[in-house]
């Protein structure tokens, strides 16, 4: 809710006579962003919400270890603060290889029962742009190792781009599914 400003007029009555009245103003401060309730994973973890617009959002990186099949090869663990990046995942493995049919179909992966990889057209409605998903600026994995650490956020859509190799992410650019970016999920 926005801040409201109140004028208020006090005036005090003793049998037939009025005292002088006191005037003021004052304001309720602004509420921070609404959640949608507190999410689990599989692991345990405990993650924060954020409803932007009439999505619910998590407002932080996914951070599972169980039910990641295969090697996700991003030690994203070399980063001190897990709780503020998460950790990064290949597109096969946060898709479960599972590409969005069409731009607007949900795709679990490894995002906890109810909630989906976005596809590209959910990132593209959010409202207010990527930047009120507040992504921490963890970076990328690609064939050189970690880039961009403390530049740029970046997270995996569920939309392919341009055949097998390659799908969309967070600014709607297309990389390797090979690269390892976060994951934030996006409740049905």
């Amino acid at each position: 809710a926005a801040e409201t400003e109140y004028a208020v007029k006090v005036a005090a009555v003793c049998g037939e006579s009025l005292s002088e009245a006191l005037t003021g103003t004052f304001s309720t401060p602004k509420a921070g962003p609404a959640n949608c309730g507190v999410l689990v994973d599989i692991d345990g973890n405990k993650y924060a919400t954020v409803q932007i617009g009439e999505q619910c959002w998590m407002a932080q990186n996914l951070r599972t270890k169980i039910g990641v099949t295969g090697d996700y090869g991003y030690p994203l663990d070399i980063v001190s603060d897990s709780l503020l990046y998460g950790r990064m995942y290949s597109w096969t493995v946060a898709t479960n290889n599972t590409a969005a049919e069409a731009y607007d179909s949900k795709v679990q992966g490894i995002c906890p029962t109810g909630w989906h990889i976005p596809t590209a057209t959910d990132i593209s409605n959010v409202q207010g742009g990527v930047a009120a998903l507040n992504l921490p600026k963890a970076g990328y994995y690609n064939t050189a190792g970690l880039v961009s650490f403390g530049n740029n956020g970046f997270i995996w859509t569920s939309t392919t781009f341009d055949g097998d190799s390659d799908a969309y992410n967070s600014n709607l650019g297309h990389s390797s599914k090979l690269y390892g970016y976060s994951v934030r999920c996006l409740k049905d």
